[in-house]
């Protein structure tokens, strides 16, 4: 397979730097276009790819879309550990039953993540791919560990939206976060001269523009919506799989929204009585060095919509505004 431009797969949005500008990309393909219509044209120059499986449903939701596209595929199931513990187990089992189920070939690798933390080879992959978070971070190392040109893919996010139920106004959900959490990978299919697809539901205006068009129609059909005066880690996996579900993809839900970072976490604030031990020692330390760089992303991007997001926007709004049986998520979170 020739290699094309990483770019091109991440063309459901734009980020200026220098502006701090995020344009949010949508366009309306016409009756009649599915985004599986979208995929299997964006798609078409591959057929053997790789698929980074973390248990949870948005990995998940892309393992069923490169299925149902009839790819070949490979799935990397990684194990975190942590003094000789894997602190991700459960995704991890989560993971593998899933494959079992619906018939995945899969390879298990380990990650010596409090290795990767204590040596220079961690900052060293935050500096290379800009990256500032050290989840982040440890997403990048595990394409290392894949030894093939294939293209691979990561578990994106959902093109959401929350709403207010005090103001009675929405708000879109994830579009400031892709300087953080998005571009590092396309930064890394760059230097790498590799495709890496981390948002399959962005990869061109029109599977974005159809992807908020399905959230709509979930929203209207089930009555179930995040509220932004709740707004906390795992709130949005309701919603999220009934979107998933919603496009007839095989999903296997976990009870909560559990990385391991979380197991990881609460191990080392039981070790030291402090809740926050993992930030003190490993996340801010990161964050002190990584601010002397130009282009650490501490800044609030401006964000720029579209008129089809604009007119989904409003859809979304007037019908909550509306619905006598509109429903909020509520979800306790006990985590960290």
């Amino acid at each position: 397979m020739s290699i094309v431009d990483p770019k091109s797969y991440y063309k459901g949005f734009n980020i200026d730097f220098d502006s701090n500008m995020i344009a949010v990309n949508l366009i309306d393909p016409g009756e009649n276009v599915s985004i599986y219509d979208i995929w299997a044209d964006a798609f078409s120059e591959f057929n053997e790819v790789n698929v980074c499986l973390s248990g949870g449903i948005d990995s998940q939701f892309v393992c069923s879309v490169l299925k149902q596209l009839n790819k070949d595929l490979t799935v990397y199931i990684f194990s975190f550990i942590w003094d000789d513990c894997v602190f991700n187990s459960p995704d991890v089992v989560h993971a593998i039953r899933f494959c079992e189920r619906f018939g995945y070939q899969y390879n298990q690798i380990e990650i010596d993540y409090k290795k990767l933390l204590e040596s220079g080879e961690f900052l060293k992959t935050c500096m290379n791919y800009k990256a500032n978070s050290p989840q982040i971070a440890l997403q990048l190392k595990m394409l290392d560990y894949i030894d093939n040109k294939n293209p691979t893919f990561l578990g994106g996010d959902v093109p959401m939206m929350d709403y207010n139920f005090k103001t009675k106004q929405a708000n879109t959900i994830g579009v400031a976060y892709l300087p953080v959490i998005t571009q590092p990978f396309l930064n890394y299919a760059l230097a790498n001269e590799r495709i890496i697809i981390k948002d399959i539901l962005r990869v061109t205006p029109e599977s974005h523009f159809l992807a908020y068009k399905h959230f709509l129609d979930i929203t209207v059909k089930h009555k179930l919506v995040c509220s932004s005066e709740q707004a906390g880690a795992g709130q949005t996996q309701p919603v999220r799989t009934l979107f998933y579900t919603g496009l007839v993809s095989n999903i296997i839900p976990p009870l909560l929204k559990n990385t391991g970072f979380e197991i990881l976490k609460t191990h080392l604030a039981k070790q030291t009585g402090i809740y926050n031990e993992y930030d003190i020692q490993y996340r801010f330390p990161l964050e002190e060095i990584l601010k002397r760089e130009d282009w650490y992303y501490d800044k609030q991007f401006k964000l720029l919509f579209n008129t089809e997001l604009e007119h989904i926007k409003n859809s979304f709004e007037n019908f909550c505004q509306n619905e006598t049986k509109l429903k909020a998520v509520e979800l306790y979170n006990f985590i960290l």
